[in-house]
């Protein structure tokens, strides 16, 4: 699904214009908002499994951490 981000992000002769275009950062930020929404219930999984839940209060500073990591 984003394979072709990864090959053009990853290209050693890509010019800092075309990483800066509109249509690459949209692609980014379609990739970094689906991978953090699969991460985020992927761990309420987790914690749900093991009888654990996470409040709302850590679920936001957890999607606000990998917003910024991304």
């Amino acid at each position: 699904m984003f394979t072709d981000l990864y090959v053009e992000t990853t290209n050693p002769t890509l010019t800092l214009s075309e990483f800066l275009s509109v249509r690459l950062l949209n692609k980014m930020a379609a990739s970094v908002l689906f991978h953090t929404i699969l991460y985020v219930v992927s761990l309420n999984m987790v914690s749900y499994v093991f009888g654990y839940t996470l409040s709302s209060d850590v679920n936001i500073r957890l999607s606000i951490f990998l917003v910024l990591v991304m």
